[in-house]
């Protein structure tokens, strides 16, 4: 799976932001039941991150679970992902005492930790 990123006025990601969305994409690329998975949109609102996506569940007539179960892990996953990087500073992956604040002198607003705050 892939994605490309499409952030609010062109803003650059932080690396640390990328790698926990490659974890999110990587715990769903080799499942079958998620091979439509498509990210339709990634971007950073008020400090936040959200994504989108586009998914038809591929399910086996013979599977334990439907359509709604892998609909639930897939948003179960995002969430989790947007969770922690609310709390991983934008500026160095550090994940302690982590606020949204902009930056001294800026105007866009972005977790931080206390270093990175001032």
């Amino acid at each position: 799976l892939s994605y490309t990123l499409s952030l609010h006025d062109a803003l650059p990601i932080s690396p640390y932001v990328k790698q926990l969305l490659d974890i999110l994409l990587w715990k769903v690329q080799n499942k079958p039941e998620f091979s439509t998975l498509r990210v339709a949109q990634i971007k950073e609102k008020f400090g936040t991150l959200r994504v989108y996506v586009d998914f038809e569940p591929t399910v086996d007539e013979k599977s334990w679970y439907g359509p709604d179960y892998y609909r639930g892990v897939v948003a179960g996953l995002i969430q989790y992902t947007e969770i922690l990087c609310d709390k991983t500073c934008v500026e160095c992956g550090s994940q302690e005492d982590v606020v949204n604040t902009a930056k001294k002198g800026g105007m866009w607003i972005s977790p931080r930790c206390k270093e990175h705050r001032e």
